[in-house]
């Protein structure tokens, strides 16, 4: 019984579901992902969607994207094991549109720089369209629904378009490469006269060079008073009424977008030829003519006189002879010549020279010389360096040097003509400290006791203001001192002795040297040979033995065939390569003295070593094999052994 009152108790309670849910988001723009909530009571068990753009879910909680635009009904059916229930939401779902982004521009080819209008061409989709975003391909871009942008470089352009609808929907458009910029326009013209006359009023034409891409028109416009004050022809005639200056300018436009302008002024004069030269010029140097006048003619002829010419406005002319040239300068317009001379005085430069008035060296400074211009023929102007680094445009000028050296004098005389000639004098001024040495003989033998008893020294001087005295010391000499230039000097006992001297320059400068003495006493000098001196051969071996008591300090050796030998030895070795009569000189010292002694010695060839040989006479016929040699040999002084 209890069983059956449960049974019934869950038989009244359980109901079927009453369907119901839920959508977030239920507007947008597609593609629109919508999340759908089961929000059914009764437990629902089982769920069908069907939501209305062909898609359906068994799903509790489904998720669908709606693609296209538009309204969806959306219906769910929920069970149980109850039964079942559905719940239908018609429009439910609102899908909003995009825009459709679409623009075009005035041009797609264009030149730089060139301004491109674009158009917004876009539909919306819904509503209207509430903001655009442009990219011009350039790295600049745009919020304006119709922009105008500048391109400046020629290049391919990819260019886009963000729009946003009024429901905040947006879409974006591109045009991969849909803009060509090409290179502009280069204006540019030149003036041709083809009026006859050389003198206002100037007819001519404006010669249109220009160039560029598309079709391209002119704007010319010509102040000051010209006819026509402007034109739109390509290349237009034009009347300058009156000489002066015209400013011309030219405007080109293309039908690619570009423009471009340029500036000329145009100088007209009454055309009477201008010869820029000098009067005079220097022979073998470069001078410049040119014609200054305005404007310059299309035709121009140079007549230098001298057989040369030129066709150019501006020339370099260079005479090779001296003499006095008439120049020529025709000028040649267009129906029209104009000309005019000048004479040009060719000059050799002038022969640089110069003078001095003073004394140019001196002991020390300062040294102050007065200069004296000699070039021939007379300078225009001058250039002096003193070689101190001092300068003077003086023509005779007076320069003091403050310190010792060399100096080189260079003069630069510049003749009529703007000729320059130069001349340079090396070590002309001369600043320097005397100097002095003692040299000469140095070495002598006790007064009295030799030939050689005297020292001769010899001041070696160097001084450019030249010696005005000498002044010579000598103690321990028999003399003492000299004032001579070349004095001589001889000592009593032997020693080493100190001499000096002193030399006074005509400037007032001195100097001092020192020197050392050497005196000796002489000794008696004599050798022996290894041989008999009366009687050696070439290549043979001499020993020379040096028998002077004392002993020497030195022994120098002479042997008489322009060979010597200071050995510092008494026994020395010597063969003579050839034969004769030599002089053998032995010189021994002692101190500074010195003592000499020579003895004869006689070289003889070697011998010469022959035989003969013959049959005996008479033959023996008993000893045919018989033979009779006979020894032929010769000594050194040709007689046989």
């Amino acid at each position: 019984m209890i069983s059956g009152l449960l049974l019934w108790l869950s038989n009244a309670i359980a109901q079927a579901p009453v369907a119901d849910f839920s959508a977030t988001p239920t507007t947008g723009c597609g593609p629109l992902t919508v999340q759908f909530k089961d929000q059914s009571s009764n437990s629902p068990l089982y769920w069908s969607w069907d939501f209305g753009n062909g898609q359906i879910s068994s799903l509790k909680n489904p998720a669908v994207t709606y693609v296209n635009p538009g309204t969806y009904t959306v219906k769910l059916i929920a069970r149980n094991t109850s039964g079942s229930n559905a719940i239908v939401k018609t429009d439910y779902i609102t899908v909003n549109p995009y825009p459709t982004p679409r623009f075009s521009a005035n041009l797609t080819l264009a030149c730089a720089p060139t301004d491109i209008q674009l158009t917004d061409q876009s539909t919306p989709g819904q509503g209207s369209i509430s903001s655009w975003a442009w990219d011009f391909g350039d790295g600049n871009t745009s919020s304006q629904q119709n922009p105008v942008h500048n391109y400046t470089q020629p290049g391919y352009y990819t260019i886009s378009l963000k729009v946003t609808n009024s429901s905040g929907c947006s879409n974006t458009g591109t045009q991969t490469r849909y803009l060509r910029i090409v290179n502009g326009i280069q204006p540019n013209f030149t003036y041709n006269q083809s009026s006859t006359s050389c003198s206002a009023p100037f007819i001519g034409q404006l010669l249109n060079q220009s160039a560029g891409p598309g079709n391209l028109t002119y704007n010319w416009t010509i102040g000051n008073g010209a006819s026509p004050a402007s034109s739109a022809d390509t290349s237009p005639i034009v009347t300058f009424p009156n000489s002066g200056q015209y400013n011309v300018t030219l405007q080109v436009a293309s039908s690619l977008g570009c423009n471009a302008t340029t500036k000329q002024t145009l100088n007209f004069s009454n055309s009477a030829a201008v010869l820029n030269g000098p009067t005079a010029a220097c022979v073998n140097t470069p001078i410049a003519f040119s014609d200054g006048s305005s404007p310059i003619p299309p035709t121009i002829v140079w007549d230098f006189g001298d057989g040369t010419g030129s066709n150019t406005a501006s020339v370099s002319k260079i005479y090779a002879s001296t003499g006095t040239y008439t120049v020529k300068l025709v000028n040649k317009y267009t129906g029209c010549a104009d000309s005019t001379t000048q004479t040009v005085n060719v000059q050799d430069p002038p022969v640089a020279d110069f003078t001095t008035g003073d004394p140019t060296n001196t002991c020390k400074p300062p040294l102050t010389i007065h200069f004296t211009d000699r070039t021939a023929p007379a300078a225009a102007s001058w250039h002096w360096d003193f070689g101190d680094g001092q300068t003077s445009t003086d023509e005779d000028p007076v320069h003091t040097y403050n310190s010792s050296g060399s100096f080189t004098v260079t003069l630069t005389a510049t003749g009529a003509g703007n000729c320059p000639n130069s001349i340079s004098k090396a070590n002309l001024i001369n600043i320097l400290d005397p100097t002095v040495t003692i040299g000469g003989t140095l070495t002598a033998c006790m007064a009295g006791t030799s030939n050689f008893n005297a020292i001769g020294p010899i001041a070696n001087v160097n001084a450019v203001d030249g010696v005005k005295s000498y002044a010579w010391s000598a103690p321990g000499s028999n003399e003492v001192s000299s004032a001579a230039q070349n004095p001589t000097f001889t000592y009593a006992s032997t020693g080493t002795y100190t001499l000096s001297v002193t030399i006074t320059t005509n400037g007032g400068c001195t100097a001092t040297a020192n020197a050392s003495i050497n005196i000796g006493s002489p000794l008696a000098p004599d050798f022996t040979t290894s041989v008999d001196p009366t009687h050696v051969c070439t290549d043979q071996q001499i020993t020379f033995t040096s028998t002077t008591p004392g002993p020497p300090q030195d022994w120098l050796w002479d042997f008489g065939d322009h060979t010597a030998l200071v050995d510092g030895s008494a026994t020395v070795n010597h063969h003579y390569t050839f034969y004769g009569n030599h002089n053998v000189t032995l010189s021994v010292f002692n101190g500074g003295c010195e003592q000499q002694i020579t003895k004869p010695i006689q070289i003889f060839p070697p011998s010469l070593a022959g035989f003969s040989y013959a049959l005996p006479t008479p033959i023996q016929c008993t000893n045919e094999s018989l033979i009779q040699f006979t020894d032929t040999t010769t000594t050194s002084n040709n007689t046989a052994l």
